[in-house]
């Protein structure tokens, strides 16, 4: 942007606008120059509101919005007698649009379409064109004598004296200058007030100009009359007469005060990153923080904070479970170099500051006495301990804030930087981590205790607790002690031998182990013998829990077993007492149950099966009452099952191998699980498990698994947004450079920031969340970066060869970012002094691996330099990618410049089509 006149009054601009984040960016580019001041409203009615009491340079308002549009405002105005400059900044592009802004008298209509410092370029240009007219129809007189002092102030000052310091000649610049005019200089004995640290280096500097090198500069500060310190460049020539003799000083100067301060400023910045980088590595390496001790890291945080960003106070605060108190659990105090703690600040007696940190994340204020966000802290928390200037960032812990980390300084107003805010940031980040981990720690140790107390437990307990793995084969992990007195066979013994596990258990009773695999666990209690090592057969009552690996499948049983050897004996004895409630409740159970008996032809194969016995719930699934289905066949009552059936029922009764088969009943429109079990050879039993509710279920999961789809793709999306602002906020930064080589640095920062948002914004718009069309990508950034560059197709010709290429995230931002780098520096370097070339860049399939080709037919990389060990950030960034792409690049210069890049697809195919 063009430097600001410093005697041009400021510009002040109201800016219209119903999009909070576009009224905030335009903002801060206009107000990057110091004679720019905006006013930002949302809505039209307000704009005219405010008119009636202020007045603006110039007014810059969109065209849709709410209530009232852009074109209706001017409207407005103009009837009103408002003849204030007006420009329509919108994202319409319709002709008709267009017309009735120019006739309604908008001074210039521009679009929001394109690059976005190209847009605000332009809008910056037309603003003040705008204004400079406006401002020349009523004043041009005054207008062009502001304009020719500007022009004379930046004139180089020029004088001749002699060496007694006599003047022979000033300029006009020298006498503006010193605030003097030519009578009182010239002839007389003029020097100005050299700075008391420069006079000898300026003595010496005159005194060492000889016939032979008569010429050279220095750069020297003076006094000036209102004791301002100015930098000044001299370049002096001495004219010597024949006998070597100084006789007269020629010198041309100029104010170089701000290219000085510009230098301190930079270095100030650098040595403070260079701090800030030391303490984050400190941090990262404290034995206190690693080890989880919260009160010498929380004292070690706030010390180093205080330190690296030479701030007075430094705290961290909490708050409390219902998020009423906001409590100080460490506070360093540089002044008096202690550490304190226990302070409290109630967040309903200060709900302003309260909502204004939960909203934000953060408020940084650099006069405490003029912000009225923490006007409510004055009285009783700033005035009293002098704070002027307060940084607080939020403390976040999964979305929450749960506390603040305050920066606090005394004295003068004080300016925060904003490395300074990113550096609390990061430290409040490490803070949150801090919390994580001591929780996480404490849960470990709760985990700790709750074994310890779970094994003491196990091992003097009566009754058997174990763990069975099912995988290989059946083995006991885990038995207490209690098995060797109801079984005989001590804990080693079932450890040593993994069939024991199996053999212990009588043989008609084995079956059921299959059934806990199949099931994962078994009806509670499960009753089930043993085989004592005695020969003994005891009866075991079992209560056992099924536990899966993270695929799913079942991997162990656990559970608790106890001896019920004399209940069992006691319950046959009472067996035949108990029949008829066994009968109520078999009848009663809400899973239906048919008994079945293989029925074969002559040949002796299966054809159907009698129905023994059924209970009530069958007898309304089969809708035959038991007296009705007794006696016929399955096909009878249940005429629309599959003959497929026949067969799979026909393998359990010969096999007594379990099985579980799906049944959708259509009249009463249920799905029932139905478990298929031989009681003994040529028979079946049936047992029908409700399911309606279960599929139910996972249709609705289904449903919840598609709208967690569109939360990632909206995640993605606003990643990419995201993004897009930190590469517009950079491209903001570069505007306001002068040095190129730092334009250059920060537009490459802003393409590869670009390029990682646009494999967010791919993924966004992909129908396959895990991976991205790369060819399509390639196209797309190839064009940003040519019109970043501002380099038209037909002098660079980009061809891009990937048409089926498919890659991931993990894949495409790493090579998304290589792509970035080369073609950047093909651009810069290939193809110099205008020259024409193509630039090709090829991706195909190599068996499980992706081959990558960039080439052009430029001028070639040199062939003193090695692009493995090279110093540039563009090539070590490259080098550094491929090996976190985990593959290989070689460099050919035939014809021009060719990188092959190979690296692997990811497993299982998850980049493939």
């Amino acid at each position: 942007m063009a430097d600001s006149d410093p005697k041009s009054p400021p510009i002040n601009i109201l800016y219209v606008d119903d999009n909070p984040g576009l009224l905030e960016t335009c903002r801060l580019y206009l107000e990057e120059d110091q004679d720019c001041t905006v006013t930002t409203l949302e809505s039209a009615v307000e704009a005219i509101d405010l008119l009636s009491t202020r007045s603006f340079d110039a007014i810059v308002a969109d065209y849709d919005m709410p209530e009232m549009d852009g074109i209706a405002l001017l409207k407005q105005i103009r009837k009103d007698g408002n003849t204030t400059p007006f420009i329509i900044f919108t994202g319409k592009g319709r002709e008709e649009v267009v017309i009735e802004a120019l006739n309604c008298g908008a001074d210039f209509y521009i679009q929001k379409i394109g690059d976005p410092s190209f847009i605000f370029h332009d809008l910056s240009r037309n603003v003040r064109y705008a204004v400079q007219k406006m401002r020349s129809e009523i004043a041009r007189k005054e207008s062009e004598e502001r304009y020719r002092a500007v022009v004379e102030t930046q004139a180089e000052f020029i004088c001749r004296f002699l060496p007694d310091g006599t003047h022979l000649f000033v300029n006009d610049a020298y006498c503006r200058y010193f605030g003097l005019d030519r009578e009182s200089i010239i002839g007389n004995r003029f020097m100005p007030v050299i700075h008391p640290g420069d006079r000898e280096r300026v003595w010496g500097f005159l005194s060492s100009l000889t016939k032979e090198n008569p010429s050279g500069s220095i750069d020297q500060r003076i006094i000036m009359p209102d004791n301002r310190v100015l930098w000044q460049r001299w370049n002096t020539r001495a004219i010597f007469d024949e006998d070597g003799k100084v006789i007269e000083y020629q010198s041309v100067g100029r104010d170089t005060t701000y290219e000085k301060e510009t230098e301190e400023l930079l270095a100030r910045n650098a040595e403070r990153a260079k701090r800030q980088r030391k303490a984050i590595a400190d941090l990262a390496l404290d034995d206190a923080i690693l080890s989880g001790d919260m009160e010498a890291a929380l004292i070690k945080i706030t010390k180093i904070v205080s330190e690296t960003l030479e701030t007075r106070r430094v705290g961290i605060w909490t708050f409390s479970k219902d998020d009423s108190l906001l409590q100080c659990l460490s506070l360093y105090d540089a002044g008096e170099k202690r550490t304190s703690n226990g302070g409290t600040l109630k967040t309903d007696e200060y709900p302003r500051y309260f909502d204004t940190i939960m909203a934000e994340n953060r408020i940084c204020v650099e006069d405490t006495s003029m912000d009225f966000r923490v006007s409510e802290l004055k009285d009783g928390y700033l005035a009293p301990l002098g704070i002027s200037a307060m940084l607080d960032v939020g403390i976040l812990k999964e979305g929450r804030m749960i506390g603040v980390l305050c920066l606090e300084e005394t004295g003068a107003p004080r300016r925060w930087y904003a490395d300074e805010e990113g550096f609390a940031s990061i430290a409040a980040s490490l803070i949150a981590q801090l919390f994580e981990s001591a929780e996480r720690k404490q849960a470990e140790e709760a985990l700790r205790e709750s074994e310890e107390r779970f094994r003491s437990l196990a091992e003097h307990a009566e009754d058997i607790i174990y763990r069975i793995d099912l995988l290989p084969e059946i083995h006991f992990t885990y038995v207490n002690p209690a098995i060797e007195e109801i079984s005989g066979y001590a804990p080693r013994e079932l450890y040593d031998d993994p069939g024991l596990a199996t053999r212990i258990i009588h043989p008609d009773d084995r079956p059921l182990l299959d059934q806990i695999r199949s099931t994962g666990s078994t009806r509670a209690p499960l009753a089930i013998r043993w085989i004592r090592r005695d020969g003994e057969v005891i009866w075991i009552e079992e209560r056992n829990a099924p536990i899966h690996d993270e695929a799913g499948t079942l991997v162990a049983i656990e559970g608790i077993a106890r001896d019920v050897t004399a209940l069992r004996q006691a319950e046959q004895k009472a067996l035949l007492e108990t029949d008829t409630r066994y009968r109520s409740l078999f009848s009663s159970m809400h899973d239906g149950y048919a008994h079945l008996q293989l029925i074969t032809d002559s040949d002796g194969n299966p054809s159907d099966y009698l129905i023994l016995d059924v209970n009530l719930t069958m007898q309304t699934i089969t809708g035959l009452s038991g007296e009705e289905a007794i006696g016929k066949t399955l096909v009878e009552a249940l005429p629309d099952i599959e003959p497929a059936w026949i067969e799979r029922f026909h393998a359990t009764a010969l096999s007594g191998e379990p099985q579980v088969v799906d049944y959708h009943h259509p009249l009463l429109e249920c799905e029932y699980e139905v478990l298929v079990y031989s009681p003994k050879r040529g028979e079946c039993a049936l047992l029908f498990h409700d399911i309606t509710e279960k599929k139910k279920r996972e249709e609705e999961m289904k449903q919840s698994l598609h709208e967690k789809e569109i939360l990632l793709k909206e995640i993605h999306h606003r990643v990419k947004n995201n993004m897009q602002v930190i590469s517009s906020l950079l491209m903001l930064q570069r505007e306001n450079m002068t040095d190129p080589g730092m334009r250059e640095l920060f537009r490459e920062s802003e393409n590869r920031v670009f390029s990682i948002a646009l494999v967010h914004e791919k993924l966004y718009r992909s129908e396959n969340l895990s991976r991205i069309h790369y060819g399509e990508y390639l196209e797309m950034i190839g064009d940003h970066i040519l019109a970043s560059r501002h380099i038209a197709s037909e002098r660079i010709t980009l061809e891009i060869h990937a048409s089926d290429i498919y890659l991931s995230i993990d894949n495409a931002v790493p090579l998304s970012l290589i792509t970035n780098e080369l073609l950047t520096n093909s651009l810069k370097h290939a193809f110099p002094d205008g020259r024409k070339g193509t630039i090709r860049i090829d991706l195909q399939k190599r068996g499980a691996d992706i081959l990558y080709q960039f080439s052009d037919d430029g001028i070639g990389f040199p062939d003193d330099i090695d692009f493995k060990n090279t110093t540039t950030l563009g090539m070590e960034l490259v080098n550094n990618l491929v090996m976190q792409l985990m593959g290989s690049i070689s460099l050919y210069r035939d014809g021009g410049t060719r990188f092959e890049i190979i690296f692997p697809l990811k497993p299982e195919g998850e980049d493939e089509e």
